[in-house]
């Protein structure tokens, strides 16, 4: 856990199991299997199959394969090809403008001779067959989808999503026998061998752009209640701007934008981007400053009497903007007023 630094015994790890609803959440989502029949859904599993067969535009044939992609998928335009740069400096991540995404249509799991796809019959026996708390299990996922997560719903605002891509995230494993034959011992069974793809070490970057996509699609379809999204990639070089707003305050359209990051090289030396992980992003001072930035808008709360940071005294926010690591590190966070605004929240965008 948290890198390596501490560790959890079995039995530690079975209670978590049996009384946390978050393991399910660790489990591979059947959301893109609802919807693969759909034109953005199709783009994602071209994209993931074409980036492996052409990662690079070099050759006439890999850019009329890019040329037909871009043609057969119109939602493809929410992000930029690889024949742009999106990277410079880093020496594990390309510098071509790749999603880096695993191919959904490769199964996710392999227990001895039995595959397991990212469908909800696969996860469902998956968690029949080898899950160390299969009840509780059961009772959690069946809630989790109860709340309708996995169908991605329209939240109906604007929204933002921000992520890295520059560390190998796990994206399927395999186990050569069942992993109960060591567990009901109280020993760990760590997978075999696994695969990776893009991602922040956590996350891979199929899990965060399946939404994205989704959303910026129903948008363009005019969908009832869509809003446009943009997509914001840590440390891409590609359509860098100040803010990610299309007028004030105000998102009219989808974008993809590239914004700056603490973890980016500087001054011509080179990074591998291993420190561009999870965990890094919600201190990364860039980003923070990034969003900071973008957070002020302006404009006054609609009904600012309901909003109990405006009756807190200055000394109070003073006391918060010291003590939060975030707010104190950031150069724009100066006046108790400015945190206010902060705090209250001033517009409907979403930020993920």
């Amino acid at each position: 856990i948290i890198g390596g630094a501490i560790g959890m015994h079995l039995v530690g790890q079975r209670d978590m199991v049996e009384t946390h609803a978050i393991a399910v959440d660790l489990l591979p989502s059947f959301s893109y299997h609802l919807y693969k029949e759909t034109d953005w859904a199709k783009m994602i599993a071209a994209r993931a199959q074409l980036e492996k067969t052409y990662p690079l535009m070099n050759s006439e044939e890999a850019r009329e394969a890019w040329s037909v992609f871009a043609r057969e998928h119109p939602t493809s335009r929410y992000f930029p090809l690889p024949s742009e740069e999106c990277f410079k400096g880093f020496t594990d991540r390309p510098r071509e403008c790749l999603t880096l995404m695993d191919d959904p249509e490769e199964d996710v799991v392999r227990v001895g001779d039995k595959s397991f796809s990212q469908s909800y019959e696969d996860i469902q026996r998956l968690i029949k067959d080898h899950s160390m708390k299969t009840r509780n299990v059961e009772k959690h996922f069946a809630e989790r989808n109860e709340s309708g997560i996995p169908w991605l719903f329209n939240p109906g605002v604007p929204t933002a999503f921000a992520f890295y891509s520059h560390r190998p995230t796990v994206t399927s494993m395999s186990f050569d026998q069942d992993p109960r034959e060591r567990t009901r011992h109280n020993a760990f069974y760590y997978a075999d061998s696994v695969s990776r793809s893009g991602g922040d070490g956590l996350v891979s970057t199929r899990s965060l752009l399946l939404p994205a996509f989704k959303w910026s699609s129903e948008f363009d379809s005019a969908v009832d209640g869509a809003k446009p999204v943009k997509i914001l990639e840590l440390c891409s070089q590609v359509n860098r701007k100040a803010n990610f707003y299309d007028q004030e305050a105000t998102i009219d359209k989808n974008e993809y934008i590239g914004i700056p990051c603490a973890c980016e090289p500087r001054n011509g030396q080179s990074t591998t981007g291993e420190v561009c992980g999870h965990p890094t992003i919600i201190r990364d001072r860039e980003f923070i400053s990034y969003l900071s930035a973008n957070i002020l808008s302006g404009q006054a709360p609609a009904e600012p009497g309901k909003a109990a940071v405006f009756e807190m005294r200055n000394e109070e926010l003073t006391r918060i903007q010291t003590e939060c690591p975030q707010l104190s590190r950031s150069p724009n966070i100066t006046d108790p007023d400015w945190l206010i605004l902060s705090l209250a929240g001033t517009n409907e965008q979403s930020t993920a």
